[in-house]
């Protein structure tokens, strides 16, 4: 059992922590939006009672949250925790076992197929143009890799953006060093069984086609069987040898 005189963890909050959670409060209770601009440093120093170097200290610690975007001489502004914050989140929660990947993949399912069935129904022509556009770089990648991977995770966010769920397309951009690791394991295996790139590329030639076709039920199914490859082989890698 922890020490609770002499534990660190147990200490109250120092003044930057507590203006920072107080600050991070009033973003919420006013409704403010990202981008909208809160006072200055100094502003915020003079209402607070405290220098401008321990107000700074503050704003540090809310953009370090995804709070606040803060840069020396510039007005602070509302953010908005992102993708550098939600991977931190899901690295720790998740790491990069075999069995996590497992997790990871039966969350991309939930997202990403309801992501296109609503792709195929709501997206605009520019989101249809975006999409075909991260397809023919996917194309273009001419063997495995990490550049394919990357190539791969851009355009599944494509589809995710078309799919008009902020939410949706945050968590997959929170998940992305996760995704690297599964697409790495999960296509040795996939190539391990006979997988082609060939293969790979007319998955994901259907997925944009049915969504772009404005066919929610053939894109959410193209969604489907790609994924199922993932699965198919991340089943593989995990079962007791």
């Amino acid at each position: 059992m922890p020490d609770l005189i002499s534990d660190p963890l147990s200490r109250p909050p120092s003044m930057p922590e507590r203006i920072a959670a107080d600050i991070s409060e009033r973003i919420t209770a006013n409704g403010l939006e990202v981008l909208d601009k809160l006072p200055s440093i100094t502003a915020l120093a003079d209402q607070y009672g405290v220098s401008k170097p321990m107000m700074r200290e503050a704003a540090r610690l809310l953009q370090a949250g995804g709070k606040i975007v803060f840069h020396h001489g510039k007005p602070c502004v509302v953010g908005s925790p992102g993708a550098e914050q939600l991977d931190d989140l899901f690295g720790f929660v998740l790491g990069q076992k075999r069995t996590d990947l497992m997790e990871l993949q039966a969350l991309r399912e939930v997202l990403e197929i309801a992501a296109a069935r609503a792709a195929a129904s709501v997206a605009t022509a520019a989101e249809h143009a975006d999409l075909r556009e991260h397809l023919d770089r996917y194309l273009a990648v001419p063997v495995p890799g990490d550049a394919l991977h990357a190539a791969d995770i851009a355009l599944h966010a494509a589809v995710m953006r078309a799919g008009g769920n902020r939410l949706f397309a945050m968590l997959l951009d929170g998940i992305t060093g996760l995704l690297q690791v599964s697409r790495r394991e999960a296509w040795a295996q996939y190539e391990s069984e006979g997988g082609t790139l060939a293969l790979a590329h007319e998955r994901h030639q259907r997925i944009v086609d049915t969504i772009c076709d404005g066919d929610p039920e053939a894109a959410a199914q193209a969604m489907l069987d790609d994924l199922t490859d993932t699965r198919d082989a991340l089943t593989v890698l995990i079962r007791p040898s």
